[in-house]
């Protein structure tokens, strides 16, 4: 593939700017800069940072990978049984039997004003309204 010098770009910029509006030339210029940003990477050749090599840390293997078990076998292995208990606890919010089912919704304006200016915790609010609906309408 041919390169373009800038001289020529600036040519064919200029022909193409009668014929396109702003943004095609934007995406014209834009195409063709990357088509010569690819060609230059190609021929660059990876340089290894050796500040970034930790030999203490080597990339693990396709054995090493077979050779993991779980943190649930290994840790009462290291820890009394109390402390691997705990630290085997999921961290977060614990799940819910029934969860919330996922929807999109439209509501008015003021309607969403109204529930979100009592602060975080609104669609929950509009939750416990809709089923108070639900109670007093069976």
């Amino acid at each position: 593939m041919e390169r373009i010098d800038l001289l020529q770009l600036d040519r064919l910029m200029e022909g193409f700017m009668l014929l396109f509006s702003h943004q095609e030339e934007i995406k014209f210029t834009s195409l063709v800069l990357e088509r010569q940003t690819k060609e230059r990477s190609k021929n660059m050749k990876k340089r290894i940072n050796p500040k970034l090599i930790d030999s203490e840390n080597p990339e693990l293997t396709n054995d090493d990978f077979a050779k993991m078990r779980p943190a649930s076998e290994v840790l009462p292995e290291l820890f009394c049984a109390e402390i691997a208990k705990e630290l085997l606890i999921p961290r977060g919010r614990p799940r819910l039997e029934k969860t919330k089912e996922h929807i999109n919704i439209r509501l008015s304006p003021d309607v969403v004003e109204h529930f979100k200016s009592a602060g975080s915790g609104w669609q929950s609010r509009i939750d416990a309204a809709l089923r108070q609906y639900i109670a007093e309408h069976p």
